[in-house]
């Protein structure tokens, strides 16, 4: 198992490498760059020679391996670059955003989980009940309805009951650990979107893979043998579904940094969604490849977690 997760480990880079070039080489070939992205506005206009002179500047007309390895040699040394539409270092840039995108990340996923999974159990326990068919409706419904449908829905509805829109908190937006009340009242919106979202695909595995379990012959003997009902659906079969949940699981956050991404934009919460789209749209090179980089390296750290607790939740997976 030591020599499997090593190689696992060992293969992380090389991923990295190969998405790293994908990326660069994709972000060269979309028809502009950064110097056009900063002189668009009709009220910036500069001439060709100064057009050139600004490309040269920012090294975009050396050839595209040479810009590859100068960047590559920057990000190894712990530099991810000048970001030209935020005019700051990218490193500054992810200390002042990331703890929001990080919060709206743990609460959602945290929550998709607690609310998600109990209520597929729930629905399992007593099928085709009034219950289960809620819980159905609504698995069926935040799975069919994409996040920014979601958000704008819970957008309309906050500014029609309460009056309440997002430009303030784009304006004004204190740190959860400056003031946690204030924070939470803007921050729960925008998590409750990811909650949504995120639970549904819980409640549906979770109720199909507990009905399977629990028409086993080993739940009938623990019901036979006096055992609670509580102790049954927990200890037996829930533990037994974990393992498809779990891959859910690892499979979810790379839906919600999607999601992430929908719900910051849509309630202006300054965090790293909402710089990936600034960036996308001003062609700011620099921001785009450290966050994507960072991006895969939290997803590729996330897949080899959940084959670590794999091993844990059942000690008969071997790894080779």
């Amino acid at each position: 198992m030591q020599a499997y997760f090593l190689r696992r480990l060992l293969l992380i880079p090389f991923t990295l490498f190969l998405i790293s070039i994908i990326f660069f080489g994709m972000l060269r070939a979309i028809p502009g760059d950064t110097a056009d992205a900063l002189f668009a506005d009709p009220g910036n206009a500069i001439s060709e020679a100064g057009l050139l002179k600004l490309r040269e500047d920012l090294g975009l007309t050396r050839p595209i391996h040479v810009q590859y390895a100068d960047w590559v040699w920057h990000i190894v040394r712990g530099d991810l670059g000048y970001s030209f539409h935020f005019s700051e270092p990218v490193t500054d840039l992810l200390k002042a955003r990331l703890p929001r995108t990080v919060e709206i990340m743990t609460i959602g996923i945290v929550g998709s989980l607690i609310i998600g999974v109990p209520l597929g159990v729930l629905s399992a326990y007593k099928p085709d009940s009034l219950l289960d068919n809620i819980v159905r409706f609504i698995a069926i419904s935040g799975l069919t309805l994409p996040s920014f449908v979601i958000a704008c829905l819970i957008l309309i509805f906050l500014a029609k009951v309460f009056n309440w829109t997002p430009l303030a908190a784009g304006v004004f937006f204190p740190e959860l650990w400056e003031d946690p009340i204030a924070n939470l009242k803007i921050m729960i919106f925008p998590c409750l979107v990811l909650i949504i979202h995120g639970a549904a695909p819980y409640m549906r595995l979770t109720r199909s893979q507990m009905l399977e379990v629990i028409r086993q012959d080993y739940i009938r003997t623990a019901r036979a043998k006096g055992l609670s009902e509580r102790v049954i659906l927990l200890r037996h079969a829930l533990r037994n579904s974990l393992l498809p949940i779990l891959t859910l699981a690892a499979v979810q956050v790379s839906r919600l940094i999607a999601g992430a991404v929908v719900v910051e934009v849509v309630f202006e919460v300054r965090g790293v969604g909402n710089a990936i789209v600034q960036g996308a749209l001003n062609r700011d090179y620099a921001l785009l490849q450290s966050l994507v980089l960072l991006i895969a390296l939290a997803v590729l750290a996330i897949n080899l977690l959940t084959d670590l607790v794999y091993s844990w939740v059942d000690p008969r997976i071997k790894y080779a």
